[in-house]
């Protein structure tokens, strides 16, 4: 879904390049990209992290993918980037202000206060 938002070949080929690292990465480990999620998303219905995954990029609207970053790498461009970052919230955030950030807006029914 992200893909077809890529301004560019070069923003498409980079969000490629990371999803294919971290393939590699879960496979060497004996792991798979869809696992289970945490507790309470399994008990919110949610059925793999995956799935979790897609949720939230649906979630993200439908402007242009400006950029792909590395955790708190500084941003390049206005507009929607995407930074690989952990996904457990205080340290994604982090990243995000690291990286230039200047408002968070962060809602949860479970979990990170």
């Amino acid at each position: 879904m992200l893909i077809e938002r890529a301004r560019d070949a070069e923003v498409a080929n980079k969000l490629l390049e990371t999803l294919n690292w971290w393939k590699d990465y879960t496979a060497k480990n004996g792991s798979q990209m869809d696992a289970n999620p945490s507790p309470g998303n399994k008990e919110g219905g949610i059925t793999t992290i995956l799935e979790k995954s897609l949720g939230a990029v649906a979630k993200s609207g439908t402007t242009v993918l400006n950029d792909v970053i590395h955790y708190a790498e500084p941003l390049k461009c206005k507009g929607f980037t995407f930074m690989d970052s952990p996904g457990f919230d205080p340290c994604s955030i982090t990243g995000q202000i690291a990286s230039g950030c200047n408002v968070v807006c962060f809602t949860t029914g479970r979990g990170s206060c």
